[in-house]
């Protein structure tokens, strides 16, 4: 009998250490919800990686730092980069901000938005898009651009990465310069084309280009580049063309056309034909 009541009063005694050492039963607090980049999205995820390969070639991914999905299936991506694939050559798009309509193939772009191309082609705009289908990207406010030596500025710009041509609508500037840094060629004009690919540059509407202290006027100009595409080896100058200095036997120059032919670095004028109208000064 004094056994059984020993072991009550000891279960008593262990049960009260138990109850102390636990204490009160505590109540979760409520979840704290993930933060919303977008309340009005559908999904929300983190560094999202799309990628599109046909056969054993990739022919894009994007890459994204928190993708968006609204509830009619169009995107909005947040600091993304596009990378497309083509004949050894790699064309990253990045920008800021990037949407797009339930079909996912033109994005809107905005937010230092830059095209660069795997041999060092730079072009860079505040907004623009970019047609996955036609590989183009679009920029109607004011673009600037670089590739080694050249560097350009203008508006209304279109760069077509099938084609490797970056078209210049308003307000074209381009800039050649040497390996000591003096400029080259200082080109100004309405308009400007850069054939990538053929290594040429046309301007066009009243073409004013400066090389070192020869003055060259025409209404167009095709400059044929090196395959670095920053030395002009020759030109082309059609419609009112006027070519004044220089270091050449020739002070001034007028024709309908002149061809101007240069040596491979550009620097020294070794052949001139004039066509039509034309007329010149020692």
């Amino acid at each position: 009998k004094r056994l059984r009541v020993g072991l009550a009063i000891f279960g008593i005694l262990f049960a009260g250490l138990v109850y102390r050492s636990i204490g009160e039963r505590r109540i979760a607090g409520p979840v704290r919800p993930a933060e919303r980049t977008d309340p009005t999205a559908q999904v929300e995820t983190t560094n999202a990686e799309l990628q599109q390969v046909r056969g054993t070639q990739q022919e894009f991914e994007i890459k994204s730092e928190r993708p968006l999905t609204s509830a009619d299936n169009s995107l909005k991506h947040i600091n993304v980069v596009i990378t497309v694939h083509k004949e050894g050559r790699a064309y990253v798009v990045t920008a800021k901000e990037a949407t797009a309509g339930p079909n996912q193939v033109e994005l809107q772009l905005s937010g230092a938005v830059k095209i660069s191309v795997s041999d060092g082609f730079e072009l860079m705009t505040e907004s623009g898009t970019f047609n996955q289908n036609e590989s183009i990207a679009r920029a109607p406010g004011a673009v600037t651009f670089k590739k080694g030596h050249m560097s350009g500025s203008g508006a209304n710009a279109t760069y077509n990465q099938k084609d490797d041509v970056l078209n210049i609508a308003e307000r074209a500037r381009v800039v050649v310069t040497e390996d000591n840094g003096k400029t080259s060629f200082d080109g100004a004009s309405g308009t400007a084309l850069l054939d990538r690919t053929q290594d040429v540059l046309f301007l066009e509407s009243k073409v004013h280009v400066v090389r070192d202290t020869q003055i060259i006027d025409a209404d167009k100009v095709m400059a044929r580049l090196s395959p670095n595409e920053d030395i002009i080896t020759a030109m082309e100058l059609r419609g009112n063309s006027d070519v004044k200095g220089g270091k050449g036997p020739l002070d001034a120059m007028k024709a309908d056309a002149i061809d101007l032919a240069y040596n491979e670095d550009g620097t020294l004028l070794q052949r001139v034909l004039l066509n039509k109208n034309a007329s010149f000064s020692t």
